[in-house]
Order: structure tokens, then C-alpha cells, then sequence
């Protein structure tokens, strides 16, 4: 998101938050529509607005399908490949305890620069904005601290 070109990337802070990245930018004259996975689960709060919002953002003149709720892929369609399936990891587990820590504070940094620098680009559009925020403010956490867990399963919205 950052390599669109939405941004002023002028500030130490932005550049920061960033992890000072030199990598090439490509200024779009395009308008970005995003979305915060869980706005595409139907149910949602955070997906009221979607159909509509979208349909706006293209410019289309009819509806477009509601959205479909969520179903969970079979395990024996999950991992149909055992090789790979064999080498899954539950980073929950306490020796993936650094790794989820540097996941945790890249989850909050982009947070915050997609809140502080790339929402107040007039050429980037959200749908229920506050609701969008609401969920990126979940990227701060620790998804596998017992508080959260249930907050931030895809399966299992609150």
C-alpha cells in the first residue's frame, strides 16, 4: 500500500513506521477501495455497507450480489497437501513467542500508518470507516493472548 504513492513518505515518523523502506513507489492516479478482511464476512457490522459502498466506488448502476456467509474449508480440503500440512506451525505456541512479538509490533505499525498517513489520502476510500478503524486497532493485539482470542477469529465474530 505504502509503494502507491498515497502518501507524502516525507516524515521520519512515516518512514518509521515503514521500517524506512527504499523501495520503489509508483504513483497511481487511481482511487484504492480497501478493506479489512472481516468486512467481507457476511454479518459483520463492519459489512453493512459494503455491497453498497463498493458498487458506489466503481460506479455501477445495479446492485451488486450480497455477501455470502463465511463457511470453513473441510480440514481434508485445508491440507490436502500433507507435505505442507506437516510443516504447520501454531504460532501461538510458546516457542514462537519472538516471532509473534515482531508480528504483533509490524501489525501495529502498519496500523498506524494506515490510520496517521494512507485514510487521509482523499484518493483512499473505506467502507464504515470507523468500523475499519475499530478493526485495525486489532492489529495492536496479541491474537493469542486468552483476552482476544475470541475478538479476532475470522470463524467466530463478535
Amino acid at each position: 500500500m505504502s509503494r502507491l504513492g498515497k502518501t507524502p513518505m516525507t516524515t521520519v515518523e512515516e518512514l518509521r513506521l515503514l521500517h524506512h523502506h527504499n523501495m520503489s513507489i509508483e504513483r497511481i492516479k487511481n482511487k484504492v477501495f480497501v478493506v479489512e478482511n472481516r468486512q467481507l464476512l457476511e454479518g459483520h457490522p463492519s459489512s453493512q455497507n459494503f455491497t453498497a459502498d463498493l458498487r458506489d466506488f466503481l460506479g455501477l448502476h445495479s446492485n451488486l450480489r450480497p455477501l455470502k456467509p463465511w463457511a470453513p474449508i473441510p480440514a481434508e480440503e485445508k491440507y490436502s497437501n500433507k507435505e505442507a500440512a506437516a510443516r504447520r506451525i501454531d504460532i501461538c505456541d510458546d516457542q514462537h513467542k519472538r516471532i509473534r512479538k515482531l508480528l504483533v509490533e509490524s501489525g501495529k505499525n502498519a496500523a498506524k500508518w494506515i490510520q496517521e498517513y494512507f485514510l487521509r489520502s482523499p484518493d483512499v476510500v473505506v467502507t464504515s470507516r470507523e468500523l475499519f478503524v475499530e478493526l485495525l486497532n486489532d492489529w495492536k493485539l496479541d491474537p493469542c493472548d486468552e483476552r482476544h482470542k475470541r475478538r479476532l477469529r475470522v470463524d467466530a465474530p463478535e
